[in-house]
């Protein structure tokens, strides 16, 4: 699955420069070589002719991939917390 995302830069009066963030998520699993980062930037002239291309390597990159890890354990730890929380709740129950 891949999502896409489009960021505007303000350079002054005009926006010449964009941004383009594609995360593929290859696996379910929360793991480092679960998640590809791509970055494009493009750029525009004046006369609007523009020219796109790939960042290989960021610092923004790393964050980006570290960040989205972090917070899909976080979630994971809370979903599995509120799962045991039901099914303690459910053999109270019975």
């Amino acid at each position: 699955m891949a999502q896409s995302y489009l960021i505007g830069i303000r350079d002054g009066p005009q926006n010449n420069e964009s941004i383009k963030i594609t995360l593929r998520f290859l696996s379910n699993e929360i793991r480092s070589d679960s998640i590809k980062v791509i970055l494009h930037k493009k750029k525009c002239s004046i006369d609007q002719s523009c020219a796109i291309n790939l960042i290989k390597q960021s610092l923004i990159i790393d964050e980006l991939q570290s960040s989205i890890l972090r917070k899909a354990a976080q979630i994971e730890v809370e979903q599995k917390r509120k799962k045991n929380k039901l099914i303690i709740f459910l053999n109270g129950k019975s």
